[in-house]
């Protein structure tokens, strides 16, 4: 079964094709524009680089938010687009489910993936050993590390292509001292739409209502 993985909820946009469990590419562009053209260009160009097109497509894992609105909103409308004219099937995946999953190796049960939810917050929740703790929620950065009490050990996750700025955000503060926090760099993140591929193949396909989760609502007017 071919099963596209679409992140767009950054201004990175991720994708990644897998062929069962047979990983047939990955691919990382800025979109920081947002525009409907770049996305379904690279789509296309990628596909074709493995010598298939959308109609070889079971169906899309799509990354639902929490994120950019306006990169979620074009990333929905280009898969609706593709279910109501190819009868492409699609399945909405939580971006910080897949986030927490995007670590190849860490020592600790804690994962706290971030996205930058502009204004000086963060959408995260929180998971120990795969498990959600939370739910979806939009915290400053000091809210996100006071329930962790002394001594306890997190890893924190976010788009490779925000990792260091994140990085920097988390490092300037000094209460961070009061746990120890690890953040996920470099080689040792997967390509997102990688995990929200397989984060889908348990759970079933959109029904035609279902949209992009916004936790801010609001985020329509900054986004």
């Amino acid at each position: 079964m071919k099963v596209l993985g679409l992140d767009a909820s950054s201004p990175s946009v991720y994708l990644a094709l897998k062929d069962d469990d047979r990983l047939l590419f990955e691919a990382e562009f800025k979109n920081e524009k947002h525009t409907d053209a770049l996305l379904l260009e690279e789509i296309k160009s990628s596909l074709k680089d493995v010598r298939l097109t959308m109609k070889d497509i079971d169906y899309i894992a799509l990354s639902e938010g929490p994120g950019s609105f306006t990169s979620l909103r074009i990333a929905a409308s280009i898969a609706k687009g593709y279910a109501f004219s190819l009868g492409t099937k699609i399945k909405s995946v939580s971006t910080l489910d897949a986030l927490s999953r995007s670590v190849k190796h860490h020592g600790t049960n804690m994962v706290v993936p971030i996205i930058d939810a502009r204004m000086h917050r963060f959408y995260t929740a929180r998971f120990n050993c795969d498990k959600r703790l939370t739910p979806d929620q939009d915290l400053t950065p000091a809210e996100i590390v006071s329930p962790l009490k002394w001594g306890d050990e997190a890893i924190m996750v976010s788009h490779p292509s925000e990792a260091d700025n994140n990085l920097a955000v988390f490092r300037d503060a000094v209460w961070i001292n009061t746990c120890k926090f690890w953040f996920a760099e470099g080689d040792n993140l997967l390509n997102p739409a990688i995990t929200l591929i397989d984060l889908a193949k348990d759970l079933p396909y959109d029904d035609e209502s279902k949209g992009p989760k916004y936790v801010r609502p609001h985020s329509a007017l900054c986004c």
